[in-house]
């Protein structure tokens, strides 16, 4: 395939994404744009309930660059999907790779999580801390499977970019 084919096809693409989201907005959906691909994955790939993905934000200041937290109960192990998600305006800056920065702020999320002594209203904002709490809560019945989705309109991280934060 020649790269002006495989260039047309992924401003195709991102073309009708970026459609979506602004239904998506425009039908009150979602509040922000940074919100869109959170959303679509958890309505396309878990099948959530509108009050469920409103109930996973915690996007915002204070969020430790978590935008999301989905503990899902169903089955026989729960799982618990952290969400960072990049929602780029336009072709060009979508095809700058998602920051590896975010796989520390993952770091730091976890450090905040299994430290029962820390006093969360200080270091994170409300519906995280509510979630922090309910991970908690599932760890204490039944050890979650932990899943990071590091989500996007764009790139994904370069392999020499993963393997330097491995």
């Amino acid at each position: 395939m020649s790269s002006d084919l495989k260039a047309d096809l992924n401003k195709e693409n991102f073309d009708r994404l970026n459609e979506r989201i602004e239904t998506l907005l425009t039908d009150g959906i979602i509040e922000q744009r940074s919100q869109a691909i959170v959303h679509l994955m958890l309505t396309h790939r878990f099948y959530c309930e509108p009050f469920e993905i409103r109930e996973a934000f915690t996007d915002g200041g204070n969020d430790l660059g978590v935008d999301a937290v989905y503990i899902d109960r169903r089955g026989d192990e729960p799982a618990v999907h952290i969400f960072q998600s990049k929602v780029h305006e336009s072709v060009r800056k979508a095809s700058n790779p998602f920051p590896c920065s975010a796989l520390e702020k993952a770091v730091r999320f976890f450090t905040v999580l299994k430290d029962n002594r820390t006093d969360l209203k200080k270091l994170v904002n409300p519906n995280l801390e509510q979630k922090i709490l309910e991970i908690r809560e599932a760890i204490r019945d039944h050890w979650p499977n932990f899943k990071l989705w590091l989500v996007s309109n764009g790139a994904s991280c370069t392999g020499h970019e993963l393997a330097s934060h491995a």
